[in-house]
């Protein structure tokens, strides 16, 4: 046996704070009128006291911090009618309910302390901010357990290489800046970025290879197990009294060799594969003849999550009787990768003997995302006034699933011989629970020209590919039960996908407001389009060039399941409110691309016979596959001018549904199908769902004393389309 196990925690903080004060001795002033207006009896340095109902006592700094809070008055009540002697202040407990209450404390200090220093700077006080925050953490391991050239006779024997990875990765970032001032100016800017790589790479694999096995009373068993656990969060927080920006940059990964930061951004960008994929997960009998006693079972497992939650939030917050321009920009690009694959395989082998016989692979990637970017600008200037405020978010979520369990003899033919059953199964799922949601709010006041703009654009790629294959291949299949080839594969893609912007203006003179919110999202469910396949998601369970005889049952099953629930919300309202000429314009869309490609096929082709002493021979294919998806665009613009106006509104949602799946069920070129005691079944099935919804909204109000003109559009378009052939056949056999 060859185990690992490898638990890894890591949490990483950043913070950046600048801050300027130049309050000409406000501070001073105030802390010198909490002195004078301050009241109480004693303090808990005043010793030992007589003290009466309504004394009051003052927690010193040093006081003990578990018996009442420092810097507070205590009360006293429900004290006894000649009052309480003797008490030691120094050690009484004012934390006692039914004897002290604490006094509401409201200190001139505590007030400017919680007010941005913009509003008690009297100069120019400029303030800059800058951070830098890159966590690389790369978790890697390979587990091998070989078993090779052995002629081995023993009771029973177990091959298993067991590999088991944790990550768990929190990482904060937090920058401010605390500067300027609403009578003098002064810049204050707060930047920051972050780079996050997580990488978990992890190999199992258990061989018996070239040799010979015989047990006398126990099992033979090759056993692989890989399971990759991985828990990212990546925050991001930036603040500002004029212009916030801060970008993250997110790279979760399991089962991928870690790239650098050019070729995780193209593939993040373009959905390229430039950072190479991990080995499978792998349990092999390769060019070894067994024969056991008990039962031979090769089993293959592969489990690789991902639970990432990547939010960036950008304020900014700025007021000044001077010409202000207040800007924030929250963006961030995260990818979630995962590359899983399970291989249970006997290759090659001469014969095989044993009671039950059982090849199975099992293999789970999922990935749970949660993706945001906020931005939030505030501004306010007796002169012209500017506040944009941008949120943009880029998510790409990808699970790449291979599954192959099978008997195979490439180069002539493997004699499979069973007391009891054969069963050669395959499990695959992928799952994907994605919310990417970017938000802009700009607020302008002014008292002459005010602009403002705000910005949400949310974009999401969320893809499964997977392809299983479970068969036997130049095999001859003795057994006294029955066969099983079987393979089931179940894909699930949850989206949402939401960009919001809002933005409004209030000047005195002329005022010009922007809001665009726009969202993306292509959620598919296909197969591998590389060397020569077609990009259809395979799932196979068959007999190729197979001799069969059974006594019992002999089924030949593929099933899939592949759903689809995507919401896509692009979302933008502005208001402009103006003395004079005014201007307000707001845009919001939704695109969504959301498909499922798949090819079920459940087959026997060649072999010189299919006997079935007693039961049935039954071929089945089934596909179940269903989209359900909403696409909503909407945008709402009001315009209020003293003068003229102009109101403009466009709501776009356009969605394209596509279901393609072919399925196959059949038996051809078999020389003899002789089913005895039971029936024949071939069957083909496929239930195919599209609910679509597209929705585009568009709301244009002017209000002017002068010429307004008001526009307002919308559109909404949806394809959805169904398509594939289902056969089931059985020809070419006596």
């Amino acid at each position: 046996r060859a185990k690992d196990a490898a638990i890894v925690k890591v949490d990483s903080t950043f913070k950046a704070v600048s801050t300027t004060e130049n309050s000409a001795g406000l501070t001073l002033a105030t802390s010198l009128f909490d002195k004078l207006v301050a009241d109480y009896s004693y303090t808990t340095k005043s010793g030992v006291r007589d003290l009466a109902e309504n004394h009051s006592v003052y927690i010193a700094s040093d006081f003990d911090a578990s018996k009442g809070d420092r810097g507070a008055v205590y009360i006293l009540v429900n004290a006894p009618d000649d009052g309480l002697k003797n008490v030691d202040l120094a050690t009484e407990n004012f934390r006692e309910s039914n004897r002290w209450i604490k006094a509401i404390d409201y200190k001139a200090t505590d007030f400017l302390n919680g007010l941005p220093n913009q509003f008690t700077n009297f100069t120019k006080s400029d303030s800059t901010a800058v951070g830098a925050h890159v966590v690389r953490n790369v978790v890697k391991s390979d587990v091998l357990a070989l078993v090779e050239n052995l002629l081995l006779s023993a009771d029973r024997m177990t091959v298993e290489a067991l590999n088991q990875l944790n990550l768990d990765a929190d990482i904060l970032s937090s920058v401010k800046s605390d500067g300027g001032s609403v009578i003098a100016g002064g810049k204050s800017i707060a930047v920051n970025g972050t780079v996050a790589t997580n990488a978990m790479v992890g190999t199992a694999e258990a061989i018996v290879r070239s040799g010979s096995v015989l047990t006398t009373v126990g099992d033979v068993v090759v056993r692989a197990s890989n399971e990759s656990v991985m828990d990212a969060k990546v925050i991001s927080d930036i603040t500002s009294a004029g212009q916030a920006i801060g970008v993250t940059l997110a790279f979760n990964t399991v089962g991928v060799e870690p790239g650098n930061l050019l070729f995780q951004n193209i593939d993040t960008i373009v959905g390229t594969n430039l950072s190479a994929a991990a080995a499978p997960v792998a349990a092999r009998i390769e060019s070894t003849s067994i024969n056991s006693v008990g039962d031979v079972i090769v089993t293959a497992t592969s489990t690789a999550q991902i639970k990432a939650d990547v939010p960036v939030s950008a304020k900014s917050l700025q007021f000044s009787i001077q010409g202000a321009t207040t800007a924030s920009v929250g963006g961030v690009v995260a990818l979630n990768r995962v590359a899983s694959g399970a291989a249970a395989e006997i290759n090659d082998a001469g014969f095989i003997k044993g009671r039950n016989i059982i090849v199975d692979a099992e293999n789970l990637g999922t990935i749970v995302s949660d993706v945001s970017a906020s931005s939030i600008a505030i501004g306010g200037s007796a002169a012209g006034g500017k506040s944009v405020s941008i949120g943009f978010a880029l998510s790409r979520n990808d699970i790449k699933n291979s599954l192959v369990s099978s008997i195979d003899h490439s180069t002539g033919s493997t004699l499979i011989d069973a007391t009891g059953d054969i069963a050669v199964a395959g499990d695959d799922s992928s799952e994907i629970v994605s919310t990417t949601t970017a938000t802009g709010v700009s607020v302008s006041l002014s008292g002459q020209g005010g602009t403002s703009v705000g910005g949400g654009g949310a974009i999401a790629f969320n893809n499964i590919t997977t392809d299983s294959n479970v068969f036997i291949k130049d095999a001859e299949i003795t057994t006294e039960g029955g066969l099983e080839v079987g393979v089931e594969s179940n894909a699930t893609v949850e989206s949402l996908v939401r960009a919001v912007a809002a933005s409004f203006s209030l000047s005195g003179q002329g005022g010009i407001n922007f809001a665009v919110g726009a969202a993306f999202a292509q959620n598919q469910i296909i197969g591998a389009s590389d060397q020569g396949r077609d990009g259809l998601s395979d799932v196979r369970a068959f007999t190729k060039n197979t001799s069969i005889d059974a006594g019992e049952a002999v089924t030949i099953r593929a099933a899939a399941t592949g759903e689809i629930d995507a919401d896509v919300l692009g979302i933008a309202a502005g208001v402009a409110v103006s003395g004079q000429g005014g201007i307000g314009a707001s845009v919001g869309g939704a695109v969504a691309d959301n498909k499922i490609a798949r090819d079920i096929s459940a087959h026997i082709d060649g072999g010189a016979q299919v006997k079935v002493a007693s039961g049935d021979l039954e071929v089945t294919a089934k596909d179940d596959s269903a989209i359900d998806a909403s696409t909503v665009g909407a945008a709402a613009s009001i315009a209020v001018s003293g003068t003229s106006g102009t109101t403009f509104s466009v709501g776009l949602a356009i969605a394209d549904n596509d279901i393609q799946s072919n399925v196959n069920a059949f038996v051809k070129d078999v020389d003899t199908v002789n089913v005895e005691n039971g029936s024949l079944t071939i069957e083909a099935e496929r239930e195919g769902s599209i609910k679509a919804t597209a929705v585009a909204a568009s709301v244009a109000v002017g209000v002017s004393g002068g010429t307004g003109i008001t526009a307002s559009g919308g559109g909404a378009v949806a394809t959805n389309d169904i398509s594939g052939d289902v056969l089931d056949f059985c020809k070419s056999t006596d």
